[in-house]
């Protein structure tokens, strides 16, 4: 009899501790973090951004590479780079920044439409035109700067200056700023950018000279 109490009392004790076990074990519906509190559609504008960030780095790592000293003309025969991309861009509103930066803020990167690297021959063309002074025409410029074309000089993948083209209002963008251009293009300037875009297969290649 005592043995049997003694047996009763054990389970008794194991079946509360076993209870308690249990119900200390019980974890209320577990909450996901989510830090992230963009709309679909800033996720969907920070995805096209990377996606056009990376295929800008990759054109310049594989764009031909560009003696400076060997250009006809200053300031670009004295300056530092090593690369020279040509852009087709929706420039509207001035947004004018080409950023080839992962997590750069909003910038020309987002609406670039063709991008190419350009060669010796082509670099001495073009950047020779924006040195020369006959390039321009005081009388030539408007107000609207909605550029659709630009170079980017680049040393390594770090940009060096950024020249940006408006045709509709002949109006020339220098970052950083250089001394050779007074006024808008003149009609020389128009002509070899136009044939330089043609070359390119650029929209603004197929504008009347």
């Amino acid at each position: 009899m005592k043995f049997l109490l003694i047996l009763c009392l054990a389970i008794l004790v194991w079946s509360c501790d076993n209870t308690s076990q249990k119900i200390t074990s019980v974890k209320g519906p577990e909450v996901e973090e989510n830090s992230d509190t963009r709309t679909k559609a800033e996720r969907e504008r920070d995805s096209t951004r990377i996606m056009n960030s990376i295929t800008i780095l990759n054109v310049v790592k594989n764009a031909s590479t560009i003696d400076s000293k060997k250009l006809d003309r200053s300031p670009f025969n004295t300056m530092d780079f090593d690369k020279v991309v040509a852009y087709s861009y929706d420039g509207s509103h001035e947004q004018i920044k080409i950023a080839p930066g992962i997590g750069k803020t909003r910038s020309a990167s987002e609406t670039i439409d063709q991008q190419v690297g350009i060669n010796q021959k082509q670099a001495n063309t073009i950047l020779s035109l924006f040195s020369n002074k006959s390039t321009y025409d005081p009388m030539a410029s408007a107000g609207c700067f909605e550029p659709r074309f630009a170079l980017v000089l680049y040393k390594g993948n770090s940009s060096v200056m950024q020249i940006s083209v408006c045709m509709d209002c002949n109006n020339v963008h220098f970052t950083p700023e250089i001394k050779a251009n007074e006024g808008g293009l003149s009609k020389k300037g128009r002509k070899t950018i136009i044939a330089f875009c043609k070359e390119l297969k650029f929209p603004y290649g197929e504008l009347e000279q």
